[in-house]
């Protein structure tokens, strides 16, 4: 789907005429990471429900053109300090793309989830563009702020790949159900076969590590997302891991703390993926708070 400048992967459930529910997914994560079981928990709740493959993954445009990027860990120590990144786009950018599906959808306002780095883009999106956001879910993320509590080590370099062999097809394969592994924690442990048949998918339809950099450096080069956190004035809930080993419950907090009248729910023993069990009660919550 043309969106603005870019082409966008989208995929688009439900009755068009439902009230519209737009999930933004996160870093290095394409639309596939949405269940399909939590998709129908939504249509079935009234919905109709779009997800996309955000800028740079997936099946959507990328920024191959944009030039080669700067050495990431001495851009991350800058990000930790609250230092200028350097970045092919920002936030902000991928917010736009956001309000842009939205015209291309004829979708004059619709109610918002994002998850990780798609909650940032949400916050983002939700303070620039109120009229066209009913109500905002920010899931397993946060405000970005450089004084949070930082992420494990373990699930840090997981996510970076640090010490994964990925030259072949099967290292690429074994390091995501790793990474999965540690990201979701021990309470709703994956089925091991379905878990790598769905990363052998998700490697068939796509892989573009390159893109995951620059996404990686837009969360780094945009800093904290505190001035949107404080401006957004519509309905806000926060839903957050207990055990998120990438992003610490204190992150979710924050937004919490930072929106006027954001309500906020944990889980015990939630890391931060989206196990099989919790998807009827975080559906059930988003619906919810879709008809306050």
């Amino acid at each position: 789907m043309d969106v603005g400048d870019l082409r966008l992967c989208v995929r688009d459930h439900g009755d068009a005429d439902a009230p519209a529910i737009v999930l933004i997914m996160g870093l290095a994560a394409q639309l596939t990471e949405w269940p399909d079981e939590f998709i129908d928990h939504l249509v079935r709740g009234g919905h109709r429900v779009v997800r996309f493959d955000n800028r740079d993954i997936g099946l959507s445009d990328g920024f191959d053109h944009a030039g080669r990027l700067r050495p990431l860990f001495p851009e991350l120590l800058k990000a930790s300090f609250g230092l200028r990144v350097d970045a092919p786009y920002r936030l902000e950018h991928m917010a736009e793309d956001v309000v842009g599906l939205f015209d291309a959808l004829d979708i004059d306002e619709a109610d918002v989830v994002g998850l990780s780095m798609g909650g940032m883009i949400g916050q983002v999106l939700t303070a620039r563009h109120p009229s066209r956001v009913k109500s905002f879910t920010a899931l397993m993320t946060s405000t970005n702020h450089p004084t949070l509590p930082k992420s494990k080590p373990k699930a840090m370099l997981a996510l970076l790949g640090v010490g994964a062999d990925m030259r072949d097809e099967e290292g690429i394969v074994r390091h995501g159900v790793r990474t999965r592994r540690i990201l979701g924690g021990d309470a709703w442990p994956a089925d091991a076969e379905l878990l790598e048949a769905h990363v052998r998918r998700t490697y068939a339809r796509s892989y573009r590590p390159r893109g995951v950099a620059r996404q990686l450096r837009a969360v780094m080069a945009s800093g904290s997302l505190r001035k949107y956190s404080r401006a957004i004035r519509r309905p806000t809930l926060v839903l957050h891991g207990e055990a998120d080993p990438l992003v610490p419950v204190a992150a979710g907090r924050d937004i919490a703390k930072h929106v006027p009248g954001a309500r906020m729910r944990t889980f015990p023993g939630m890391g931060h993926t989206l196990p099989k069990e919790l998807l009827p009660l975080l559906a059930a919550e988003i619906l919810n708070h879709a008809r306050r």
